[in-house]
This record gives structure tokens, C-alpha cells and sequence, in this order.
């Protein structure tokens, strides 16, 4: 475990009471004396090599390590952390005038209400109005909106949204007016806590 620090103040006191307890004469240790001089200059080394020997502890086991040390350390024997989820879901692209097909390609980015979390459309072979060769969402003549796949750009929770909260698209789309999610977000999931991450070592 980590070692229990003492501070610069305890350090000087406990060298005058061992120092002054070693002799039978009373040495004087006042404010500009050598004596207060050396003891404190002892208390700074002593500060200086606990912040050394904690740093090495903390690093030394699983047990003590944090973040990116720990991941350093389960790496070496093949552990690896689960990673962020970015959220994703369905959007629906909408336009006020359908004389003409319109395509929303991939790539395109969209922002919450607030402009505080994009989204970018990626590809969803599964949508049957994503088109191959075009790389997009096609809206042939007559349609007035399509469902697209995005995806948060920021991996974790910040990418769950409530519903109708995507509504700016921040990329220009010929022919594209509006957007909106219909349906909440609620599959983005942060990267498993340190606690977890050592935890589940022993579970396996």
C-alpha cells in the first residue's frame, strides 16, 4: 500500500526530539541557529525521497497503479481494459423540397442543440437506402426524409442523448434541411473504472 507521509513540520520535530534525546545537554534548535539549519535541511530530503519511494510502490503492483500505469502493467501479462463505447443511433434527415433525389453522404457531422457533441453518419449496409457506390443515405425524388446511422465522435456516455436533441447539421448536404433523432441514445458507455479493470484480473 502506499506510504503514509509525513509532513515537512513532523519531520524537523521528530529529529529535535531524537537528536535532544540522545544527549544530556540542551541543544539549541531556534529559528537561525545551524542546528534548525541541518534538521530542516534533513526534513526536505526526507520529503523529497517518500514522494520517490510512493511513486515506485504505485507502480510496482497492480494493486497500487492508476490509469495509464496500470494499463501498462496488465499489458504486460496480456490484460487489456475495456475500452469507451461511443453512442450511436438513427437520425432522420429531412428536406422541404423533393423535386430531386438528394444523398446524405458519410462523413457528415451533426450537433447537439447546444453544439456540445457531434455525431458523424457512418456507413449502415443493413439501412435499405444506403447506397454503395454513392457512400450515403439516398432520398430519391419524392421522399422527404431518410434514416441515417451516426456516431458519436467522443467515445463514453456523453454521447447519450435524449430524443430530438440532434438537430444542427454542421456539414453542408445539398438538398438536406433538417435533422433529428427520433429515438434516444443510450448505448455510449464510459472506459471500465481502474477498480473494475483490477478486479475483473481475478474473476477470470
Amino acid at each position: 500500500m502506499p506510504i503514509e507521509f509525513k509532513s515537512f513540520e513532523t519531520l524537523v520535530q521528530d529529529q529535535v526530539v531524537a537528536i535532544q534525546g540522545a544527549t544530556m545537554e540542551n541543544i539549541d534548535f531556534n529559528v537561525g541557529t545551524v542546528e534548525l539549519a541541518q534538521v530542516e535541511a534533513n526534513a526536505g530530503m526526507g520529503i523529497w525521497l517518500e514522494y520517490l519511494a510512493n511513486a515506485i510502490l504505485a507502480q510496482a503492483r497492480a494493486q497500487t497503479s492508476q490509469g495509464a500505469d496500470l494499463d501498462t502493467w496488465m499489458a504486460q501479462f496480456r490484460f487489456y481494459r475495456v475500452g469507451a463505447v461511443a453512442a450511436s443511433g438513427n437520425c432522420t434527415f429531412s428536406r422541404f423540397t423533393t423535386t430531386e433525389s438528394a444523398v446524405v453522404p458519410v462523413g457528415t457531422v451533426v450537433k447537439t442543440t447546444d453544439f456540445a457533441t457531434s455525431f458523424t453518419v457512418i456507413e449502415d449496409t443493413t439501412n435499405p437506402n444506403f447506397n454503395i457506390l454513392l457512400n450515403g443515405y439516398v432520398m430519391i425524388a419524392g421522399v422527404g426524409s431518410t434514416l441515417a446511422k451516426v456516431q458519436c465522435n467522443t467515445a463514453g456516455t456523453i454521447g447519450n442523448v435524449v430524443a430530438n436533441e440532434i438537430t444542427f447539421i454542421s456539414s453542408t448536404v445539398p438538398g438536406v434541411d433538417t435533422v433529428t433523432n427520433l429515438l434516444p441514445f443510450t448505448n455510449g458507455k464510459e472506459a471500465e473504472s481502474d477498480a473494475s479493470f483490477f478486479h475483473d484480473l481475478f474473476c477470470i
